[in-house]
Formats: C-alpha cells, sequence, structure tokens
C-alpha cells in the first residue's frame, strides 16, 4: 500500500511504502542514538523551531520531519526505558498523541506538526541529558 502526502506530485521522492517504512522504523527503534546522533538531533530541531520569516521550503520541511520522526522513535524508546518523572511521561504522552494524529490538512498543518514534533524530540534529548548527568554524578 503506497502512501502518499499532499506533495508528493512535486516532490515524487517523498512517496514510500508504509509496510516497508514500518520494517525500518521498527528497526530503528532498537538503536539508541550515539552523542553525535544526538547532535545531529539537536541541530534538526534547532532548524525546525525558527521564526516565521525563517520558515523552512515545503520540500525541507518534509525532509526535516522525516529526519525529527526518525530520531524521535529512537529515542522514544531510550527515554521510555528510564524511571518515569512527570517532564519524561507528559513528552511520552505527547509523542503518542502526535503518532496517532499527524498533520493536518491547512496551511501551515505540516510545519506546525514539525515543529510540534521538535519540541517533543528536544524535550526527550533534555530527559536523557539529565538521566546521563544523574548517572555520571553518581559514580
Amino acid at each position: 500500500m503506497n502512501r502518499t502526502g499532499p506533495d508528493t506530485a512535486r516532490y515524487p521522492e517523498l512517496t514510500y511504502n508504509a509496510v516497508e517504512l514500518g520494517r525500518e522504523v521498527a528497526a530503528m527503534a532498537t538503536k539508541k542514538l550515539t552523542p553525535t546522533e544526538r547532535e545531529s538531533a539537536a541541530l534538526d530541531c534547532d532548524r525546525a523551531l525558527v521564526a516565521f520569516q525563517f520558515k523552512p521550503s515545503p520540500w525541507e520541511i518534509d525532509v526535516l520531519t522525516a529526519r525529527v520522526h526518525g530520531q524521535g522513535v529512537r529515542l522514544y524508546a531510550s527515554v521510555q526505558a528510564l524511571p518515569g518523572t512527570r517532564r519524561a511521561d507528559a513528552a511520552l504522552r505527547d509523542w503518542a498523541g502526535l503518532m496517532t494524529t499527524g498533520p493536518e490538512p491547512i496551511p501551515l498543518g505540516r510545519w506546525t506538526y514539525l515543529r510540534a514534533l521538535a519540541r517533543t524530540v528536544r524535550v526527550f534529548l533534555e530527559v536523557l541529558d539529565a538521566a546521563d548527568a544523574a548517572k555520571d554524578g553518581a559514580r
């Protein structure tokens, strides 16, 4: 079953097979992000969370959404494995909500969705950094 988004006519490379993507995401979810990948995720979040006048192009929004989503899937598993904190639990709930809804079919809907993903991924990164710091401090 092929799934197409609103801009696949302009960007055919963004058309994907949902079954193949599901397998790739499942395989990715078991791998933790390396420190370099965490830094890349933080930079992608910075690119997504810019002011309106610096908004990325529609193609860049689609590419960033795919990247941030992939990073979030991997971070979700890591955050889920940590002892619960209020902030981590809220971010996990936010992520679950974002995964069930997807972008709204309105003007700026895809950009707004990307920004929501990026905010949640940023919280995942902060929670993991705090857990790493606490682990290092306990040594």
